[in-house]
């Protein structure tokens, strides 16, 4: 078993979760632009992920957008973050994370998901479209990315370390399927209900 660091996001809720991961979330933090910054790129270059830019319509109008892939052979692991105008407790308004868009998907196909959706249970490979619950805004903010100027706060960068981090345990698993996230998971077109339990952090 590696070792793991244990962390828990959401503490000011009624459901704070715990989660442990392989690596220090502060190894990844330095100081940049009068703000801390949170290396997320290196993270998901340190884990085995790759960024590529798709187009889909959005309002009637086709848009670019970027995400992160993990590549098994025949399938790819499709993360994307998807950051939302946030007014900051200074007043000023920034892109921070709002949701997390989790699938598995074929080849450069974001579009088209590896696994049939199954709307009557839940199963660990579902596609998940999660979002973030905002109680944390009393917390520090990080910036993850200088030339976007897109930001998180402290539980996010942790929880977003956690799913980089995931693929090099079960890349065939959507890590939102598990119990730690029972309480404020949503998916694209159901609730997850099944409940897997885990355990430390374990290399598969």
């Amino acid at each position: 078993m590696q070792e793991s660091f244990e962390y828990v996001i959401f503490a000011e809720v009624d459901y704070p979760t715990v989660l442990n991961l392989p690596v220090h979330v502060e190894d990844y933090i330095s100081e940049k632009n009068d703000f801390l910054f949170f290396d997320m790129d290196l993270v998901a270059s340190d884990y085995g992920w790759k960024q590529t830019t798709s187009s889909r319509e959005e309002d009637g109008k086709t848009v670019e957008y970027t995400y992160y892939y993990y590549d098994c052979g025949e399938m790819w692991v499709y993360l994307e973050f998807e950051f939302l105008a946030d007014d900051h407790t200074d007043g000023v308004m920034r892109d921070c994370l709002g949701r997390i868009k989790y699938a598995f998907i074929y080849p450069n196909e974001p579009e088209h998901y590896f696994y049939d959706p199954n709307n009557e249970f839940a199963t660990s490979t579902n596609n998940s479209y999660v979002f973030l619950i905002r109680n944390v805004m009393k917390q520090e903010l990080y910036q993850v990315q200088e030339e976007k100027d897109l930001y998180a706060y402290e539980d996010e960068t942790i929880l977003m370390t956690y799913v980089f981090s995931f693929v090099s345990r079960y890349p065939e698993y959507n890590p939102f399927c598990f119990e730690e996230f029972r309480q404020w998971r949503c998916c694209d077109y159901y609730s997850i209900s099944n409940d897997y339990p885990w355990d430390k952090y374990e290399v598969a």
